[in-house]
């Protein structure tokens, strides 16, 4: 989807042990891209459009993955600052209604299907074939 050499060389420049670059060689930048990845996404507290679109686009180089949420970015942002208002303040926290849950879940669950068809079919447009690697999801 995109070159992940340069973004690769410079989580292995930032890396403190001095034999880090030696893992890169031959396959073993899989790994380390594997491992830039986890450690990218570890590090996400707050999973809101501004923040998961540059994630997107660093590890996988999507771009404004937001973008392809049907029930838009604002939904979702709104779902995830709630979610952390009763994560944060417990029984504290403004009451919020079960039909307004369930509505939440389902806009979530929709995003996470338009981003699963969308990168679905960005690595059939930029392999080898042109069979999508697995079925849309609905």
């Amino acid at each position: 989807l995109h070159d992940a050499l340069p973004i690769l060389s410079g989580y292995v420049k930032q890396a403190q042990h001095h034999l880090k670059p030696l893992q890169l060689s031959g396959v073993g930048w899989k790994a380390v891209y594997v491992e830039f990845a986890r450690e990218s996404a570890n590090r996400l507290n707050t999973p809101k459009s501004g923040n998961l679109d540059p994630l997107f686009e660093r590890i996988l180089g999507v771009p404004n993955v937001s973008h392809s949420w049907s029930v838009g970015a604002t939904e979702v942002d709104e779902f995830v600052s709630t979610r952390g208002g009763i994560a944060h303040k417990g029984r504290h926290a403004p009451y919020i209604p079960i039909s307004a849950l369930k509505s939440s879940r389902s806009d979530v669950r929709q995003s996470a299907v338009d981003m699963d068809n969308l990168i679905s079919a960005l690595l059939a447009s930029n392999t080898p074939g042109s069979r999508k690697p697995w079925n849309a999801t609905t």
